[in-house]
């Protein structure tokens, strides 16, 4: 399986534009990341964003995405999510 095309763009203090292809042609949401995410030490730099959409790509299209996905509802969403995202991160 090939990895879909993803583009991210800082656009703001915790917040990114996210462009990737999917099933459904090219897809745009905004990722929102706190500062430093409280109980599991995930930050809001690009490296982080990359390991989170990566993350959500492998369980979901990206057209099945809202326009606005908050890292809350990805862990709330994926129990197994803080792990992936720092090994996709620092991997």
């Amino acid at each position: 399986m090939t990895q879909p095309f993803v583009e991210i763009e800082q656009h703001g203090a915790g917040r990114y534009a996210v462009q990737a292809s999917s099933f459904a042609g090219p897809v745009r949401f905004e990722l929102v990341l706190p500062d430093q995410h409280e109980s599991t030490g995930l930050g809001n730099d690009p490296a982080t964003a990359r390991a989170v959409v990566a993350l959500l790509l492998t369980h979901q299209d990206a057209a099945d995405l809202p326009p606005e996905v908050e890292i809350d509802a990805v862990l709330a969403a994926y129990p197994d999510a803080v792990g992936g995202i720092r090994a996709l991160r620092d991997g």
